[in-house]
């Protein structure tokens, strides 16, 4: 994502990032989304090809399609439309909020997923240009816009960490047997877990191990989210793939092996998943608004695999 810092800051990528928001509003967050998968593929195809337009960088993570910026703002307009009785449920990224019908004060919902665009744009302009973080300031922003999100738009009220009913389940971090409550209640049980973990990260690690491309197996897990919202529940694995990739990378480009390599993915890939589960538990099975459990195992997988290529010869970061 080779994206010139000073353009972070340039007031027209800030108005563009309004547009980006207020675009995530009108189309439901997870459609949003969808749209960063399917472009993520086309980017990393001309960059395998040779291309020389960053599309992955300047469009799929930009101001149109940036998850941080339609995403977040997806989910900001979702929680503020339901606190306005316009959607059922602030947790719900599926329904775009025009589903609820069109109301005279509607255009509050836009002004909103575009206003949570700029923050969303802000927040990984100061991670990635000012302070340097190390780590993936896309999906850093994607949690910290969706913590704003709660802490100021719950329908609820409900708190960072929800509102734990002692009734349903016996401690915050456990879910009920018919787990109703559950981020992904088909995904949520730790024998799935650590199949999908291990294998859908072992198969990312090997695509981009065989592309050179970090990002095609979480374009493609983005993409495959279009079943999710018209069909109905499908795995989630961008929280998978990228670890997956980026693991892969790091210990085939230190050790030369591409089997390490794959061995390595499918480590990376398990902890991306365990870690998304872990965010869900701690967000979202109590909350009412949605703080994006892939988002928060991205970024802190992300951290993990530089801190440890910096520690280990076996791995070296490949980006």
């Amino acid at each position: 994502m080779d994206v010139v810092i000073a353009d972070f800051f340039n007031i027209g990528y800030i108005i563009a990032a309004f547009g980006g928001g207020l675009f995530g509003a009108s189309i439901g967050a997870l459609p949003a989304f969808i749209f960063t998968g399917f472009l993520v593929i086309a980017g990393e195809m001309v960059g395998v090809m040779g291309g020389e337009v960053d599309i992955t960088g300047h469009i799929a993570f930009g101001a149109m399609f940036g998850p941080h910026i339609a995403f977040g703002g997806g989910v900001a307009a979702a929680a503020f439309a339901a606190k306005k009785g316009i959607l059922d449920a602030g947790r719900d990224i599926l329904t775009p909020a025009t589903k609820g019908g069109v109301r005279s004060d509607f255009w509050q919902v836009l002004v909103v997923g575009g206003v949570f665009g700029v923050i969303g744009h802000l927040i990984r302009a100061i991670g990635e240009g000012v302070l340097e973080l190390p780590t993936d300031n896309v999906a850093l922003a994607v949690f910290l816009s969706a913590v704003i999100v709660r802490l100021t738009l719950s329908p609820g009220k409900t708190g960072l960490l929800g509102k734990f009913d002692p009734s349903v389940a016996s401690s915050r971090m456990s879910l009920p047997e018919d787990r109703h409550n559950a981020w992904l209640p088909f995904h949520s049980r730790i024998e799935l877990l650590v199949l999908v973990g291990l294998f859908v990260g072992a198969l990312s690690g090997w695509m981009s191990i065989i592309t050179g491309s970090a990002f095609i197996g979480f374009g493609i897990s983005a993409a495959s989210l279009i079943a999710l919202n018209a069909i109905g529940p499908i795995s989630v694995t961008h929280h998978v793939t990228l670890p997956g990739a980026l693991g892969a990378l790091a210990v085939m480009t230190g050790t030369g092996d591409p089997v390490a390599g794959v061995i390595g993915g499918a480590v990376f890939g398990l902890i991306g998943a365990l870690i998304g589960e872990l965010g869900a538990r701690l967000f979202i099975s109590w909350g009412d608004t949605h703080v994006d459990p892939p988002a928060f195992a991205i970024f802190i997988s992300w951290s993990l695999i530089m801190a440890l290529s910096a520690a280990f010869p076996f791995m070296q970061w490949a980006l």
